[in-house]
């Protein structure tokens, strides 16, 4: 009987492998991990701050094209050619109710709108100029205004 023998690994050899391929695959674990959780946090300040960007984009543009601006129990009312646009200010939220048809819903943490009109205080159902509240985005509190600028046919009505 000869007695060949066939190439193969010791298994001193095979158990060195295998200590560090998982060396190396529990770097690459522990990377993806940190990076997934990077990409988790900077996708909900990307989310939040869009919302924060949409909030004041919308209610610029309602504000600027509003023939009237009035203030109500709980926020504002804008009416405009097509109808009227209601703005609620919750403090986990802003709903805007669009000719009471559909509502949206802003996520944004924001303090109750100030309401002045020639710099005096505005009040529920009164004609207001000017704008104001704060937004909390993180941590950082953002102050809004608008300036409603009213032409001479809208102040004597």
């Amino acid at each position: 009987m000869v007695n060949k023998k066939a190439p193969a690994f010791t298994i001193l050899e095979v158990t060195v492998a295998m200590l560090l391929s998982a060396i190396v695959i529990s770097i690459a674990y522990l990377a993806f991990t940190v990076v997934n959780g990077y990409y988790a946090r900077y996708s909900g300040l990307n989310a939040r701050v869009a919302e924060f960007l949409l909030a004041d984009n919308v209610l610029g543009r309602d504000v600027r094209d509003a023939s009237l601006v009035m203030g109500t129990a709980t926020g504002i009312r804008l009416q405009t050619t097509a109808g009227e646009i209601e703005y609620v200010f919750q403090p986990q939220y802003i709903l805007r109710s669009q000719y009471g048809l559909k509502t949206d819903t802003i996520r944004v943490q924001a303090t109750s709108p100030e309401l002045t009109f020639e710099r005096a205080p505005a009040g529920e159902g009164q004609k207001a100029d000017h704008i104001s509240f704060v937004i909390n985005l993180e941590g950082r509190l953002v102050p809004l205004i608008y300036q409603k600028r009213y032409g001479a046919s809208q102040l004597f009505e």
